[in-house]
């Protein structure tokens, strides 16, 4: 088991951003009303969190269950910064940054058998951010995945493999300001990979 504590300084950061075209932008008037998506890097941010790690191979059970292991990690991340705006206020909010996320899983690990379950928990964080006003700052809901890896070795040199990404299809929508306010709605179905896999 592990725990760390962390803090980073950031200069220049750089972000998404994201706002709907207006009249006084600059743009030819035909682009009224488009969505501009860019990156800036004129703000400054500081980054503090905590990481908490566990890992164990569960040899102390008898027989085939001495194969099973299990892992877990969390981080927690505590940010801030400033991007600029005129009034030079400071938000905690800091677009890309995850202020949760959770990483756990189950593996097995047998003579020709191997299989890992893998979940992420993402919390809801801000994506994408509007100098002009918070109303058109964008945020993507928390979210959980499943994954799962499997390989069979079936010879000294070949083995078959399955894997499946987002076994429970989760499709986190990403809003405008609040959540009764969606920006993008889309559907991630499950994945699933298989083949042979060999060495001469």
């Amino acid at each position: 088991m592990g725990v760390n504590a962390f803090r980073k300084s950031i200069d220049d950061l750089i972000f998404n951003v994201s706002r709907v075209i207006g009249p006084d932008d600059g743009f030819d008037t035909v682009y009224d009303g488009w969505r501009l998506s860019t990156t800036g890097n004129s703000a400054w941010a500081w980054v503090r969190g905590m990481e908490f790690d566990y890992r164990q191979q569960l040899t102390f059970l008898s027989g085939w269950l001495n194969r099973f292991g299990v892992f877990a990690n969390l981080t927690l991340l505590e940010t801030k910064g400033n991007y600029s705006t005129p009034d030079g206020s400071v938000t905690s909010e800091i677009p890309g940054f995850v202020p949760r996320m959770i990483n756990a899983g189950v593996s097995y690990s047998g003579k020709n058998l191997s299989v890992r379950v893998l979940a992420q928990h993402q919390g809801e964080r801000l994506s994408a951010w509007d100098e002009r006003t918070k109303e058109a700052w964008r945020y993507t809901e928390e979210s959980t995945t499943v994954d799962i890896i499997s390989s069979l070795r079936v010879s000294k040199r070949f083995s078959l493999f399955m894997n499946i990404s987002n076994l429970f299809e989760d499709s986190p929508v990403q809003y405008q300001a609040r959540p009764n306010q969606p920006q993008t709605v889309s559907r991630t179905s499950r994945r699933f990979d298989f083949g042979l896999r060999g060495s001469l």
